[in-house]
């Protein structure tokens, strides 16, 4: 962040917080004043912010919405990550659903568009449409899949109902602050 904030949230000169999950903060934010954002609080603010994006969405239903990650961080794993989304593509197509796949806003390598000519079931969602609003048009019978995306997090505090899956575990990602954050 400019070579001046090491973590955000973390300068001296901030003393408090506004967080969604004050139970997930960063080690060095907790000696600072926290508040919760409520759900209903979020729901609102991101309603407010994201308005023009949410009324000009379709609704999104009975459906399978994936996270891409950013390239370069799954790169590592990246000959089984594509296994994964194709195997999941494939059960969907299979059942007669769509998949709807979404890539990191700052994604620069379009690594799966290769698979839009395979799979007609298959629809890209703009990278620049943020998670939030896109979340907010999303049934019930939806369920969202990623690996670390903080689009399954925050859309906890969108929808309860929505399932959400993160292929944490399946990617052997073996870092335990991360799991722990997923798991909750």
């Amino acid at each position: 962040y400019g070579g001046n904030v090491e973590i955000l949230g973390g300068d001296k000169n901030i003393d408090a917080c506004m967080v969604l999950f004050p139970e997930l903060i960063r080690e060095e934010l907790i000696y600072k004043d926290v508040t919760e954002i409520k759900k209903e609080q979020f729901q609102r603010g991101v309603f407010i912010v994201y308005e023009n994006y949410i009324q000009s969405l379709k609704p999104l239903n009975d459906s399978i919405l994936i996270f891409l990650d950013f390239f370069q961080y799954i790169e590592p794993l990246i000959d089984k990550y594509l296994t994964i989304i194709e195997d999941i593509v494939n059960t969907c197509s299979a059942l007669n659903k769509r998949v709807y796949i979404k890539y990191h806003p700052r994604e620069t390598s379009n690594y799966v568009d290769f698979m839009f000519n395979t799979y007609k079931n298959m629809y890209k969602i703009e990278k620049d449409i943020p998670s939030e609003a896109i979340l907010y048009n999303c049934d019930n019978k939806m369920c969202v899949i990623s690996s670390v995306s903080t689009s399954l997090i925050t859309m906890s505090k969108l929808s309860v109902e929505i399932k959400k899956i993160s292929l944490i575990d399946v990617l052997n990602i073996d870092d335990m602050h991360l799991k722990g954050v997923y798991c909750k």
